[in-house]
Protein backbone atom coordinates (compact mmCIF):
# COMPACT_ATOMS: atom_id res chain seq x y z
CA UNK A 1 0.00 0.00 0.00
CA UNK A 2 3.05 2.19 1.13
CA UNK A 3 4.20 1.94 -2.91
CA UNK A 4 0.72 3.55 -4.25
CA UNK A 5 1.08 5.94 -1.29
CA UNK A 6 4.70 7.63 -2.76
CA UNK A 7 4.93 10.14 -5.10
CA UNK A 8 7.81 9.67 -7.11
CA UNK A 9 10.02 6.60 -7.59
CA UNK A 10 12.57 7.44 -5.03
CA UNK A 11 9.81 7.05 -2.42
CA UNK A 12 8.54 4.21 -4.16
CA UNK A 13 12.59 2.59 -3.65
CA UNK A 14 12.46 4.25 -0.31
CA UNK A 15 9.86 2.07 0.70
CA UNK A 16 11.68 -1.16 -0.39
CA UNK A 17 14.68 -0.24 1.47
CA UNK A 18 13.60 -1.92 4.51
CA UNK A 19 13.36 -4.80 2.72
CA UNK A 20 16.43 -4.65 0.22
CA UNK A 21 18.89 -3.07 2.46
CA UNK A 22 20.01 -5.97 4.71
CA UNK A 23 23.25 -7.55 3.64
CA UNK A 24 23.14 -11.00 2.87
CA UNK A 25 23.25 -12.99 6.53
CA UNK A 26 25.43 -15.75 7.28
CA UNK A 27 23.14 -18.27 6.86
CA UNK A 28 21.60 -17.50 2.63
CA UNK A 29 18.02 -19.13 3.69
CA UNK A 30 17.65 -16.52 5.83
CA UNK A 31 17.92 -14.04 3.63
CA UNK A 32 16.23 -15.84 1.03
CA UNK A 33 13.38 -16.36 2.92
CA UNK A 34 12.70 -13.01 3.84
CA UNK A 35 12.22 -11.87 -0.02
CA UNK A 36 9.85 -15.00 -0.04
CA UNK A 37 7.92 -13.39 2.91
CA UNK A 38 7.87 -10.27 1.19
CA UNK A 39 6.37 -11.61 -1.96
CA UNK A 40 4.13 -13.13 -0.03
CA UNK A 41 2.79 -9.95 1.76
CA UNK A 42 2.60 -8.49 -1.44
CA UNK A 43 0.56 -11.12 -3.42
CA UNK A 44 -1.99 -11.57 -0.15
CA UNK A 45 -2.13 -7.82 -0.27
CA UNK A 46 -3.32 -7.53 -4.26
CA UNK A 47 -5.54 -10.26 -3.84
CA UNK A 48 -7.16 -8.90 -1.07
CA UNK A 49 -7.50 -5.85 -3.37
CA UNK A 50 -9.17 -8.08 -5.51
CA UNK A 51 -11.55 -9.17 -3.26
CA UNK A 52 -12.48 -5.75 -2.26
CA UNK A 53 -12.86 -4.73 -6.09
CA UNK A 54 -14.92 -7.53 -7.17
CA UNK A 55 -17.48 -7.36 -4.17
CA UNK A 56 -16.30 -10.12 -2.32
CA UNK A 57 -14.97 -8.11 0.76
CA UNK A 58 -15.76 -11.23 3.16
CA UNK A 59 -12.10 -13.11 1.82
CA UNK A 60 -10.00 -9.90 2.60
CA UNK A 61 -7.28 -11.83 4.82
CA UNK A 62 -5.64 -8.68 6.06
CA UNK A 63 -8.45 -7.08 7.57
CA UNK A 64 -6.41 -4.95 9.90
CA UNK A 65 -5.35 -2.78 6.82
CA UNK A 66 -8.53 -2.88 5.16
CA UNK A 67 -9.20 0.75 4.69
CA UNK A 68 -5.62 1.36 2.91
CA UNK A 69 -6.43 -1.91 0.69
CA UNK A 70 -9.93 -0.21 -0.32
CA UNK A 71 -7.72 2.90 -1.36
CA UNK A 72 -5.33 1.09 -3.40
CA UNK A 73 -7.98 -1.37 -4.99
CA UNK A 74 -9.81 2.19 -6.24
CA UNK A 75 -6.61 3.75 -7.47
CA UNK A 76 -6.15 0.96 -9.70
CA UNK A 77 -7.76 -1.83 -12.56
CA UNK A 78 -8.28 -5.40 -11.94
CA UNK A 79 -6.26 -6.22 -14.56
CA UNK A 80 -3.54 -3.66 -13.45
CA UNK A 81 -3.90 -6.08 -10.24
CA UNK A 82 -3.63 -9.24 -12.20
CA UNK A 83 -0.87 -8.09 -14.11
CA UNK A 84 1.05 -7.39 -10.90
CA UNK A 85 0.08 -10.47 -9.17
CA UNK A 86 1.55 -12.30 -12.28
CA UNK A 87 5.16 -10.34 -12.02
CA UNK A 88 5.29 -11.37 -8.46
CA UNK A 89 4.74 -15.11 -9.48
CA UNK A 90 7.45 -14.53 -11.88
CA UNK A 91 9.60 -12.70 -8.92
CA UNK A 92 9.67 -16.01 -7.10
CA UNK A 93 11.01 -17.78 -10.23
CA UNK A 94 13.67 -15.13 -10.68
CA UNK A 95 14.91 -15.25 -7.22
CA UNK A 96 15.51 -18.92 -7.07
CA UNK A 97 17.25 -18.53 -10.66
CA UNK A 98 19.77 -16.18 -8.37
CA UNK A 99 18.69 -12.65 -9.87
CA UNK A 100 19.57 -10.23 -7.77
CA UNK A 101 16.47 -9.41 -5.64
CA UNK A 102 17.17 -5.37 -5.70
CA UNK A 103 16.19 -5.36 -9.84
CA UNK A 104 13.10 -7.65 -8.77
CA UNK A 105 12.04 -5.62 -6.54
CA UNK A 106 12.92 -2.05 -8.19
CA UNK A 107 10.91 -3.81 -11.46
CA UNK A 108 8.17 -4.24 -8.91
CA UNK A 109 7.83 -0.75 -7.92
CA UNK A 110 7.62 0.65 -11.30
CA UNK A 111 4.69 -0.84 -11.51
CA UNK A 112 2.95 1.62 -9.71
Amino acid sequence: VQLTEAKDIAGRFAVLEPILGEKKSVKKKTYSDKKNQTIERFQGAIRDCLCLKTGVPELVVNDFCREELLAASEAVSPRELLSRYAYLRRAETLLKENVNPRIIFENFALMF
